[in-house]
C-alpha cells in the first residue's frame, strides 16, 4: 500500500483485532527524558499491569510498513497515552498520532473511541500555547511532502493539544531513577 493514505488489507484485520485491545504510547524520541520516561517508567508499569504496550521504536522492525503499522496503531488502540514535551508539538508524526487517536483514520471505521491519557512531562505549559501551534504548522505546511501535506491541519491540532490541557490532571510519579513531577 502507499505510504498515505493506507488502507487495511484482509491479512491486516487479525492485527486490527489485536490493536484495539493494546495501549499505545505517542511520544517523541527529540526530548530524551520524555522518551526514556515512557520507555523505562511508562511501558513497563503499563506491563506489569497486564496490558499490551505498542511504543514505535520498540515495536516497528526493519522491513515493517511503518506509516501504516504506526497509523493503525495511533487510531485502532484501545488506550493512547499521549507523553506531551517540549517538542512533541513540534514533531509531524506525534500531532498525527494524536489526531488519528482523537478522530479515527479516515478511511477506516472503529467501533469505540479510545481512552486517552495526556502525561505533561517537563511542566510543557509552553507546549499548549495554541496559537503558537496553529501558526507553526500553517508555516510548515508548504515545506512538508505532499503525501504529509494531506494530514495536517493546523486549526484542529492546535484544538487537540489544547483539549490535552483541559484534561490534564496532576499525579506524581516515580520510578526507578528517581522522583519526578508529572502532569497527566
Amino acid at each position: 500500500c502507499p505510504f498515505f493514505p493506507c488502507r487495511p488489507s484482509a491479512t491486516s484485520m487479525p492485527i486490527m483485532m489485536q490493536l484495539t485491545s493494546q495501549v499505545f504510547v505517542s511520544h517523541t524520541g527529540q526530548d530524551e527524558g520524555a522518551k526514556h520516561f515512557a520507555a523505562s517508567v511508562l511501558k513497563p508499569a503499563l506491563e506489569m499491569a497486564g496490558l499490551p504496550v505498542f511504543m514505535d521504536f520498540q515495536d516497528l522492525k526493519p522491513g515493517d510498513p511503518w506509516p501504516a503499522k504506526l497509523m493503525d496503531a495511533a487510531a485502532h488502540s484501545a488506550v493512547v497515552v499521549v507523553v506531551l514535551s517540549k517538542s512533541y508539538t513540534q514533531r509531524y508524526w506525534c500531532m498525527l498520532e494524536l489526531d488519528l487517536a482523537l478522530h479515527g483514520h479516515p478511511d477506516r471505521s472503529r467501533d469505540t473511541a479510545p481512552l486517552i491519557i495526556p502525561v505533561f512531562y517537563d511542566n510543557t505549559e509552553v507546549v499548549v500555547q495554541q496559537r503558537d501551534i496553529q501558526q507553526h504548522w500553517a508555516a510548515q505546511l508548504s515545506d512538508l511532502p505532499q503525501d504529509r501535506q494531506v494530514w495536517v491541519a493546523p486549526d484542529r491540532w492546535s484544538a487537540n493539544i489544547a483539549q490535552m490541557k483541559e484534561q490534564r490532571q496532576a499525579v506524581r510519579l516515580f520510578s526507578a531513577t528517581g522522583q519526578k513531577d508529572l502532569q497527566w
